[in-house]
């Protein structure tokens, strides 16, 4: 939802209230997946820590590269929830 307003306020200052909406789902979905993620490797929480945070900054510095290259932050934010949607679509259905 935040990356739609986003979209579609991109000409205006208001863009930034849609995207507290991103901004929270970071802060807020992100350390849950993770945790949920390592409770399968107890074992070796502290790598697995390790790698699922470096692949999370390095998604993030993905995303705002794109951005940077693109130059509209509400596509970006767009195509990465639409992705992000058909992987969870598409890995539910085993």
């Amino acid at each position: 939802m935040g990356s739609i307003g986003v979209f579609a306020m991109l000409d205006s200052i208001w863009f930034v209230a849609p995207m507290m909406f991103v901004v929270m789902s970071f802060g807020i979905a992100i350390p849950n997946v993770l945790s949920v993620a390592l409770t399968d490797y107890k074992q070796q929480a502290g790598s697995a820590g390790a790698v699922f945070g470096l692949m999370y900054y390095l998604m993030i510095g993905g995303g705002l590269g794109l951005a940077g290259i693109i130059q509209d932050l509400g596509t970006v934010l767009l195509g990465c929830s639409v992705l992000a949607m058909v992987v969870t679509i598409s890995g539910t259905k085993h």
